[in-house]
């Protein structure tokens, strides 16, 4: 047995050992060095660019490494490259780690072209910056940061001043395994109103895939004066999940604009009465919109919760445009001191041939508070497949009578700088509940309703603040 062991553990040296003696560190000073390199990059690489500005330079990097000993590369300096002119770089291969670049005051020569694009699998860009990289031309269209493939990470970057067309995070989702992304502890800020559409911040598949499941998380992200346009998020693709980010005095709403099964669950929308501060947006079915905080918005198509009307219309692909919200949980949120009613049930009824109702649509534990009583908590028509169960409200008044809205005194607390608080409604919402809140004659998925409403992690009894511009990008910058 001794000697068995002293064998694994001469192996287990022997290993460490070949990895630490195989492993390289190249130090370049330009592009033009990074493609003289003469063999090809191998797991637990390291290539580091030299401080200083880089201008003009396009780097095109395929390397291969893994989960446990990525490829690496950074700048010597995190902050200390400064990219600008047309500099862009993409990555392909697997298993990447991009650290401590700054693009900053540069431009793209090429429309639909990527500052930065990652293809392939298991990349990771971090403690990065985009800021002000911007054309002469506010329709001059490119995207900030691309990702191709699957399992990539997109954290602790800042995406700052981008004022003309093009996504600044687009997910894309052509072709087989893709998906399974993370975007987390990011800044978004300061992006002007665009002229059209085509101005997001984030946007996760197109229409023409949108019936794709592409597992993504988005969570921990601080969105601030992100005024582009009406979709600050634009969700086209299934199964993905908006969780704990903040929405802080920007000019929009996360809209489920495709695709099903989607979470939006404990988000703050803190909109200081800024106009066109808005909520979410909900299009489609088998939708999740849970724990979610609204205050001081002004509102946005008809309401901060919109529950939007769908048409029978077809793209070229064959899938619906607007398609109708059917079967979908309003759960737990809470709406306090907004200048629009908190659900819009026909939002943008009438227009471009919207004329499709919600049909079994759950609204139950959701908290209306209001210090003035001028606007209706609810705006539009309701119909029999829409339950109203356990609701509570104060100040104002619901709209239209309905048995599941309570009327009673709240009391307002300050929960945290800004963010006011609201007692919960009792009981708690459990997803069990479901099983007799719906009827399962009409509603076909409850099944699977409840298994995604029990990955609704972040559910608690005492709310996890907001984050903030502190708690979010890269370290070094914060030192700036």
């Amino acid at each position: 047995m001794n000697s068995y062991i002293n064998w694994c553990l001469f192996l287990s040296i022997g290993l460490l050992f070949s990895q630490s003696v195989f492993a390289k560190e190249y130090r370049v000073s330009s592009a033009k060095e990074f493609n003289e390199i003469e063999e090809p990059l191998s797991a637990g690489d390291v290539v580091t660019l030299v401080n200083g500005i880089w201008e003009n330079q396009i780097i095109e990097f395929t390397a291969n490494g893994s989960i446990d000993k990525p490829v690496i590369l950074r700048a010597e300096t995190p902050g200390g490259v400064q990219l600008t002119g047309n500099s862009r770089l993409s990555v392909k291969g697997s298993s990447v780690i991009i650290s401590g670049l700054l693009f900053i005051d540069g431009a793209l020569d090429d429309e639909k072209e990527h500052i930065i694009r990652l293809e392939g699998s298991h990349h990771r860009l971090t403690q990065s910056a985009i800021i002000n990289y911007n054309p002469e031309s506010i329709d001059t269209r490119y995207f900030w940061v691309s990702l191709y493939g699957d399992h990539h990470r997109i954290d602790h970057n800042i995406f700052s001043g981008q004022n003309h067309s093009g996504v600044t995070n687009v997910v894309w989702l052509k072709g087989d395994n893709v998906g399974h992304h993370q975007i987390d502890h990011n800044y978004y800020g300061q992006r002007p109103a665009g002229n059209g559409n085509g101005f997001e911040t984030i946007r996760i598949g197109t229409g023409r895939f949108s019936h794709i499941d592409a597992h993504i998380l988005v969570e921990n992200n601080v969105f601030e004066e992100t005024d582009g346009e009406i979709e600050i998020i634009s969700n086209k693709s299934n199964h993905n999940t908006y969780r704990h980010n903040t929405f802080i005095n920007s000019s929009g709403t996360l809209s489920l604009r495709q695709g099903q099964y989607n979470i939006v669950e404990g988000n703050y929308f803190l909109g200081k009465f800024r106009k066109g501060s808005g909520g979410v947006r909900i299009i489609s079915q088998n939708q999740l919109i849970i724990n979610n905080h609204f205050e001081n918005l002004n509102g946005r198509a008809d309401g901060i919760i919109s529950v939007t009307a769908g048409n029978g219309l077809l793209s070229d692909e064959d899938l619906p445009l607007y398609p109708r919200v059917e079967n979908s949980l309003i759960i737990g949120n809470t709406c306090i001191n907004n200048n629009a009613p908190c659900i819009a049930l026909n939002a943008d009824f009438g227009q471009r041939e919207k004329t499709l109702l919600a049909e079994n649509l759950l609204i139950t534990h959701n908290s209306f508070y209001n210090d003035e009583p001028d606007t209706n908590f609810v705006a539009g028509k309701t119909n029999d497949s829409i339950i109203w169960s356990n609701n509570q409200s104060s100040g104002s008044e619901i709209g239209y009578e309905t048995d599941g809205v309570s009327e009673t005194k709240l009391s307002l607390e300050i929960l945290f700088g800004q963010v006011s608080k609201l007692p919960s409604v009792k009981p708690l919402f459990k997803c069990d509940m479901l099983d007799t809140l719906l009827p399962k004659k009409s509603w076909d998925n409850i099944d699977k309703l409840k298994q995604r409403c029990n990955q609704t992690i972040r559910r608690k009894k005492a709310s996890a603040p907001p984050m903030l511009r502190d708690d979010v990008g890269p370290e070094w910058l914060k030192n700036i």
